[in-house]
């Protein structure tokens, strides 16, 4: 049985930061939230239902929201979780997603780890894991102290955590990080033209593979084709517009590259299950539930 373990309590600041000094052997649990993990010391195990992962000092990886995970064979495993949820702060999550490393780190790895043979990871030097360590230090001090302003200063502190560590991933020489490079650019380029045409060919330039290799990698990662992907990142941008502005519903389909205003809201209301002007009217809880329930795209 997998149970649940999370370091932000409900309702509470969507940031926290957990150090493990040690970490024992866990079995297999889930977080409510996405968690960035920094080994500082010792060894063990990083343990998934789709397999096992050495650890070492140095290693970053990430575990996604609801994926199974724990630890095993550990001798005196140090760890540092850094939990958040970015649907509830202010990042500039678009212009994130921009960098090729931030797409590979948060989104392919993660994925291609289902695959036993894929060897990939990010392991930063001590002096960069030094400084990893104290801008840790930083976040933790704000959480904990909560001066006028923490709230601003963690989401700083986690946001130069975040663009750090999508730089060093798109750096590496590895073959198998390399290719979660190289995919993470094919997500950002995608993410980059949600508001015009996104030419398959131009995907596989970026990538580096044909079309039939793209398409199983798509489905591989995503369960769903590149177009059903693209349809589906239109409409996420689509969400996070009806519920942050009070742009009109035929603006906002031309800014996630959608010229028909009715075709929109019947793409929309088959991906997310209400029409937008629904969406758009239901609080901030019923839109995550609905967010949640959204259907991969027929077509």
């Amino acid at each position: 049985m997998v149970g649940t373990n999370n370091l932000i309590a409900a309702g509470s600041f969507p940031i926290g930061v957990g150090r493990m000094l040690p970490q024992d052997d866990l079995a297999l649990h889930r977080h409510d939230n996405l968690e960035l993990v920094i080994v500082t010391g010792g060894a063990g195990l990083h343990l998934t239902r789709d397999g096992r992962y050495p650890l070492a000092r140095g290693d970053v990886f990430v575990v996604p929201v609801d994926m199974a995970h724990g630890y095993g064979a550990t001798e005196s495993l140090r760890l540092i979780n850094v939990v958040y949820d970015p649907s509830r702060l202010e990042l500039p999550v678009r212009r994130l997603a921009a960098l090729p490393g931030y797409h590979a780190l948060f989104s392919v790895e993660p994925r291609l780890r289902r695959h036993q043979d894929f060897a990939g990871h990010l392991r930063v030097d001590e002096r960069r894991l030094s400084w990893l360590e104290g801008v840790v230090d930083e976040l933790h001090r704000e959480l904990r102290e909560r001066a006028a302003g923490w709230e601003q200063s963690a989401a700083a502190w986690l946001l130069q955590i975040l663009i750090r560590l999508a730089r060093l991933y798109a750096t590496q020489q590895d073959p198998a990080a390399r290719t979660a490079v190289r995919l993470g650019g094919v997500l950002s380029h995608i993410d980059s033209h949600l508001h015009r045409p996104v030419a398959i060919d131009r995907l596989c330039a970026i990538g580096g593979v044909s079309r039939s290799t793209l398409q199983r990698s798509f489905r591989a990662l995503f369960g769903m084709s590149v177009a059903q992907h693209l349809i589906r990142r239109r409409m996420d941008a689509a969400r996070e517009l009806l519920s942050s502005s009070d742009l009109a519903i035929a603006d906002i389909a031309k800014r996630v590259g959608v010229d028909d205003a009715n075709y929109f809201s019947r793409l929309f209301t088959r991906v997310v299950g209400c029409t937008p002007r629904s969406f758009r009217s239901a609080g901030p809880p019923a839109r995550a539930k609905r967010s949640a329930r959204a259907r991969p795209p027929t077509s």
